[in-house]
């Protein structure tokens, strides 16, 4: 957290960018609109509550989660 305009949203994008090289990478956040906020090519952000309905709910993450692409 901290005061708007002091670069939170861009500090992480330059960190999920650089993971994107060797990891797959999963963006989640706790409401739709901080969800919006994390806007990244090539990832679809998510909210806590869908990714744990999708992925965590039934079971372990599947193996094709956990592969880097």
């Amino acid at each position: 957290s901290g005061l708007p305009g002091v670069a939170k949203t861009y500090t992480c994008m330059a960190s999920v960018k650089e993971l994107k090289k060797t990891r797959r990478v999963m963006l989640t956040a706790p409401t739709h609109v901080a969800a919006r906020n994390l806007r990244c090519e090539g990832l679809e952000p998510v909210t806590l509550q869908r990714f744990y309905n999708r992925y965590i709910k039934n079971g372990p993450l599947n193996q094709d989660l956990t592969k880097s692409t």
